[in-house]
């Protein structure tokens, strides 16, 4: 599937009778979407970056950004950073940008351009900087012809 994991879960539960007993054969079953992230995935992050990043997701929605993935699992030809997400705007394919971190240093990359930010202090920082590259293209874009005038 596509960026992030979208499944549907099912909870299943025993339904009870009013006497307190489980009435046989009968289950609830109740469909609630999943979180798109950070179930087992994002492990170098500490907690408290794993919840900035979800929170963070549900915001830049509103801007375009669909997905974020923890590449940092995929085969690569040779060692890596601790941390490699990869940021995606709706319909895209490939990420928009990389948000690197290594040993307590996070970096953005747009591999569009091959731009690369200076370092930068924590994770919140760099996702702040995505957030301000994001809003700037979503005007560029929402101009459109306007823009060469």
């Amino acid at each position: 599937m596509r960026h992030a994991d979208r499944r549907i879960v099912a909870r299943v539960s025993d339904r009870s009778s009013r006497s307190g007993r489980k009435a046989a054969g009968l289950t609830d079953v109740r469909m609630h979407p999943a979180l798109p992230m950070p179930a087992p995935e994002f492990r170098a992050l500490q907690s408290e970056e794993r919840s900035y990043l979800l929170e963070w997701q549900t915001r830049v929605r509103a801007i375009g950004i669909d997905a974020v993935q923890d590449l940092a699992p995929r085969p690569w030809p040779c060692p890596i950073a601790d941390t490699v997400i990869g940021i995606y705007k709706l319909g895209d394919e490939l990420a928009s940008w990389l948000v690197v971190g290594h040993a307590g240093w996070w970096a953005v990359s747009c591999p569009d351009d091959g731009s690369v930010s200076q370092s930068l202090g924590s994770l919140a920082g760099a996702l702040a900087l995505v957030y301000q590259l994001g809003t700037r293209q979503l005007g560029m874009q929402q101009l459109g012809p306007r823009l060469v005038e």
